[in-house]
């Protein structure tokens, strides 16, 4: 394998892939970066060089791949692998106009990167024992705005559950509604918290049968990448995206790069939506940044491993206070800007309330309770400037 090619073509490229490659162990294979120059032969019409480079990072669940053309004079096809990290930190230390040239010696299995006054050499890994994602045939295409898929994932992701035995809760679950074929549901939790969106579709989406029930969760991992390509380049939000569901895996393109990304099964995933409290006695409506900063300044006392305010409205003023340890406590009185109900008292865990009140961008929001249900419904308020919003955030309470 030899080629050269200049820094500004190849260290963004190979940045954007790493992604899956950087907590893989020290001596796994899955922290490689597969090096592979192939004649292009119409392989990839959109670019006009005679050969290719192929550069793939996986971690056996999400596989990411970047097209670069190569168009040196002198060019050997071949395909090796190298540590990513060695790789991506040693083009990053070039100068931005830097011509590298990298060369894969079978004599002594390693790697050169070579420029004008540098001279790297890396040890190389066989190329044949590379792990790929197998995928199966396509069974339906989900096209959506690059923007709107941007936003509904946003602001969802923060609820996916991190370790748990509860595998269908480790990504953001994608559902569909055969009389609404123009929408997507999107649902995430840690099963103290729910996260609910809705998108809307380029077109309808011809969902077959299994996937109406269920629909396909896409993991953490995945649902962290595709946001980084997507927050790459806001300046076309109207770029149509398409993911390609199949059977056990999740196909798309976003800035060139091309995501292989494996599902996990969501037949048994709860239905939220029977979760929303659907009579809401008590509805307070409060300034969402007013909210947000007050509830920072009253969690420096909090209890750090178990967080928890308490929400007291009496005669129509809401009081959050809460209390740790040591006995110390925070107390701060907030303004309503309207409230229907009684006077209550309740808990909750005030990082959630945050996290909603990060996903918004309205100037209002709602919190919605009913006494028939233990969570408390938070809804964004737009006023007639703002744009609608189909957010809602569900919040358990928490038991002092």
């Amino acid at each position: 394998m030899y080629f050269s090619i200049s820094k500004q073509n190849f260290y963004k490229p190979l940045d954007y892939i790493s992604g899956p490659a950087q907590g893989a162990g020290q001596d796994s294979i899955n922290g490689n970066v597969l090096l592979n120059v192939i004649k292009n032969n119409n392989l990839y019409p959109n670019i006009d060089s005679q050969y290719v480079l192929e550069l793939v990072c996986t971690d056996n669940d999400i596989e990411m791949k970047s097209i670069i053309g190569i168009y040196s004079d002198e060019v050997v096809e071949g395909g090796i692998t190298v540590k990513v990290k060695s790789l991506l930190d040693i083009i990053k230390s070039f100068e931005d106009e830097t011509f590298i040239t990298i060369k894969y010696d079978e004599s002594d299995n390693r790697v050169y990167i070579k420029t004008n006054s540098n001279d790297f050499n890396i040890c190389a890994v066989p190329a044949n024992g590379f792990p790929r994602i197998d995928t199966s045939d396509t069974c339906f295409d989900m096209k959506i705005r690059r923007k709107e898929l941007l936003t509904i994932m946003e602001t969802t992701q923060s609820a996916i559950l991190q370790e748990n035995y509860r595998y269908y809760l480790k990504g953001m679950r994608f559902s569909f509604d055969k009389n609404n074929p123009m929408e997507v549901n999107i649902f995430t939790s840690d099963a103290h918290r729910v996260s609910i969106q809705k998108g809307i579709l380029n077109e309808p989406c011809i969902v077959p049968e299994d996937y109406i029930t269920g629909g396909f969760i896409i993991p953490k991992k995945g649902v962290t990448e595709i946001i980084k390509l997507l927050s790459i380049d806001k300046n076309n939000p109207d770029e149509e995206i398409v993911l390609s569901v199949s059977d056990n895996s999740l196909n798309t393109v976003i800035n060139g790069i091309c995501i292989v990304c494996k599902l996990i099964k969501a037949d048994v995933y709860p239905d939220f939506f029977s979760f929303i409290p659907q009579v809401c006695n008590k509805i307070m409506v409060l300034k969402r940044t007013y909210l947000k900063s007050c509830l920072k300044r009253v969690i420096i006392l909090s209890n750090h491993h178990f967080p928890a305010v308490k929400f007291v409205i009496k005669n129509g003023l809401l009081t959050i206070k809460c209390k740790n340890n040591h006995h110390e406590e925070a107390k701060e009185l907030i303004d309503l800007c309207s409230y229907e109900g009684d006077d209550i008292e309740l808990a909750f865990n005030p990082h959630y309330i945050i996290d909603a009140c990060d996903n918004m961008t309205t100037e209002k929001l709602k919190i919605s309770l009913s006494d028939m249900s233990s969570c408390a419904l938070i809804e964004p308020l737009p006023n007639k400037d703002e744009e609608v919003s189909y957010a809602r955030y569900l919040v358990n309470r928490v038991k002092m």
